[in-house]
């Protein structure tokens, strides 16, 4: 069953739905659609913009329902299809979710941030390879995007690919962005794992206190004090301890790791 013809109204007001929800404002972009499924309960993209903010928040399984049902009413959009494909992965279909994304690699899209996120669903599946395709892909598309860079150079990680050139990727996308505290972060613990900890610490021990009041994997803070603690800066040895104390109550339940 397709939807019905959409009006001019309906089309307005799922972008202003469409617009909250690329802003952050999932509350707004919430009650837009739900406003739209109460008049037009067959609204298709009023449906796909649900799934969308349903996964934003973390109901995983929802969303996945609410965007099957938009494909039976309208073709997803790009987001929406990799974002379909991100659940299917997290619930456990992992060869849908890996056959979607490849064949979302493979229509040569040319939006950098989305390249990513099928980089992030592929890695997901265990396809760290095919990740680093959209990363080059990213590049091609914007030789200046430090985040496609550094994803690189961690999904090559995973790959096997030697750590010189690992560190090289990013250590780009420092060059790049040198005042994004997440590169520092992520090359110093693969330098932590080289046992090269004075160039690590070589990465951050410029790092402002709001820069490490922000990080939020504990893996990372973990790895912070330890680096701190061997220099003796106090200052920071507080400010990651601190960090630690506020996310160890919901470590399990809520981990925010990404190494």
């Amino acid at each position: 069953m397709r939807q019905r013809d959409v009006t001019t109204t309906d089309r307005a007001d799922v972008g202003r739905g469409i617009a909250a929800y690329e802003a952050g404002d999932l509350d707004s972009a919430e009650r837009i659609a739900k406003s739209c499924l109460r008049s037009e309960p067959e609204h298709g993209r009023a449906w796909e913009l649900t799934g969308l903010v349903q996964f934003a928040r973390g109901n995983v399984a929802d969303s996945v329902r609410s965007l099957e049902r938009a494909t039976t009413l309208v073709p997803l959009r790009p987001a929406a299809r990799c974002c379909l494909a991100h659940g299917y992965a997290l619930v456990g279909r992992t060869n849908l979710a890996c056959e979607m994304l490849s064949d979302q690699l493979a229509e040569h899209h040319q939006y950098s941030d989305l390249l990513l996120q099928i980089g992030t669903g592929l890695n997901l599946v265990g396809r760290p390879d095919l990740a680093m395709e959209a990363c080059r892909r990213a590049i091609g598309v914007d030789v200046r995007f430090a985040q496609a860079y550094y994803e690189l150079a961690f999904y090559a990680g995973r790959s096997g690919v030697e750590v010189a050139k690992v560190e090289g990727l990013a250590r780009r996308a420092i060059d790049l962005e040198p005042d994004d505290p997440t590169y520092r972060i992520g090359l110093a613990g693969l330098l932590c794992q080289c046992n090269r900890e004075d160039d690590a610490f070589d990465l951050v021990q410029d790092l402002s206190f709001e820069d490490l009041r922000s990080v939020t994997c504990v893996g990372c803070l973990e790895r912070l004090l330890h680096l701190y603690g061997t220099a003796g800066d106090l200052r920071r040895i507080v400010i990651c301890q601190e960090g630690l104390l506020q996310r160890e109550a919901n470590r399990q339940t809520n981990r925010t790791d990404c190494c």
